[in-house]
């Protein structure tokens, strides 16, 4: 499409292959409430969220729509996009929580969001090189790389997409480095400020109703 800018092309994209948006937008609203307060939880605690009772089962239809990840026993919530309590290369600091994200895009996704500072450590994809960045809402204060870029390896989702896509989105230190990622992959390339943008657009449907609930706590 003429004129389509590599953010719009990201979201199209991304979107066809986990639609968070129209997703939340099908849920009852019983089913939206769970939804909100497991990440709300997960947020909030940074710990597995245990199932039990009445929101059991609209947790497990949360699952079946890829909205949230359970564990292998389909006992407890262990992420919900963009955060996950499993490890991953992608650490985050929230406040005094401490919670990982599904991948490199989610995790620039969450301060502009949140709007609180959120410190990320994590890896080049290819120099292996530790990658810091500290976010304060939608301001970046300090990055380990000046010409910091993501890459999406674009792939099927197989029902989650945290453990297959997500496993492909990844930092890159330098654009160098990020073309020579690119080779041999049907993949995007993003600068930090072109995923920052883009992530904040994807989640806004997740993060943006919770926004206010974590505001007014300390986490």
């Amino acid at each position: 499409m003429m004129g389509e800018t590599e953010v719009s092309k990201v979201l199209s994209r991304l979107g066809a292959l986990l639609p968070l948006s129209s997703r939340i937008a099908s849920l009852t609203d019983q089913q939206r409430q769970c939804y909100q307060s497991v990440c709300y939880g997960l947020l909030a605690r940074a710990i597995p969220i245990i199932l039990e009772g009445p929101a059991l089962e609209d947790v497990q239809q949360l699952a079946e729509l890829d909205l949230v990840v359970l564990d292998s026993e389909n006992e407890q919530v262990l992420g919900a996009y963009p955060v996950t309590t499993e490890v991953t290369p992608h650490h985050l600091g929230i406040g005094s929580r401490d919670l990982y994200a599904m991948c490199a895009f989610d995790a620039v996704s969450i301060a502009p969001l949140l709007k609180q500072r959120v410190e990320i450590e994590s890896v080049c994809a290819v120099s292996k090189d530790v990658v810091s960045l500290v976010q304060e809402g939608s301001r970046v204060l300090a990055c380990s790389s000046d010409d910091l870029h993501i890459g999406i390896g674009w792939q099927d989702t197989n029902a989650c997409a945290a453990h297959s896509l997500c496993r492909d989105m990844v930092f890159l230190a330098s654009r160098e480095l990020a073309e020579q990622w690119q080779q041999g992959r049907t993949a995007s390339i993003l600068t930090l400020a072109q995923a920052i943008e883009a992530g904040s657009q994807f989640f806004a449907p997740v993060l943006e109703p919770i926004h206010a609930r974590l505001a007014s706590r300390s986490i």
